[in-house]
């Protein structure tokens, strides 16, 4: 615990499995305010959600991409295109999504007091945490990625990821019956 209640008007986002991002307000969880559907660009459906410092919203996907999912300027909604698809923003590199992993993505976690490009640990069930340069606040790159640091834990999914709260660039990685791994991704 420790903030504040979601109160009235207060909005939160949900993504699911068969790829759709929904917008909802605290205060009528009826239906959500807007939705849109992944397009099948960086391995379907969504497997991990997460909020940047900047308040960008970034997903994982069952193909092992770590894309940021585009909000429209105005109501904070999904922005989606005519036939209600949804695609991730792309990279500016090359022009693609951003995959640092070989197998679906299981959690995303920003580190804390990193400002708006936000460094992201990822969890995914290719047996690897990786350590990534997430995105731009807008623009070109702005759903791109630059990987700092890979690590293989254990011979299993690797099903979380956590930062230290008070260590920065330091992180741990959960794998089964692998454990419990201490990553130090500092420089």
């Amino acid at each position: 615990g420790g903030g504040a209640p979601a109160g009235p008007g207060t909005p939160f986002i949900s993504a699911s499995r068969n790829g759709v991002v929904a917008v909802w307000d605290a205060r009528s969880l009826g239906s959500p305010t807007s939705t849109g559907t992944l397009r099948s660009v960086g391995g379907g459906g969504v497997s991990a959600l997460a909020v940047a410092p900047d308040g960008g919203v970034w997903v994982g996907t069952d193909g092992g991409a770590v894309g940021r999912v585009p909000l429209d300027g105005g109501g904070g909604g999904v922005a989606t295109a005519a036939d209600g698809g949804v695609s991730l923003l792309p990279s500016a590199a090359g022009g693609g999504v951003y995959t640092p992993h070989a197998g679906p993505v299981t959690r995303l976690a920003f580190a804390p007091g990193r400002g708006a490009r936000g460094v992201a640990a990822s969890a995914s069930y290719d047996w690897t945490a990786a350590v990534s340069l997430l995105g731009a606040a807008a623009g070109a790159g702005a759903g791109g990625g630059r990987l700092l640091r890979r690590a293989g834990v254990g011979a299993e999914a690797v099903a979380d990821v956590a930062w230290a709260p008070t260590v920065g660039g330091v992180y741990a990685a959960a794998a089964g019956a692998a454990g419990l791994a201490l990553v130090d991704a500092r420089p």
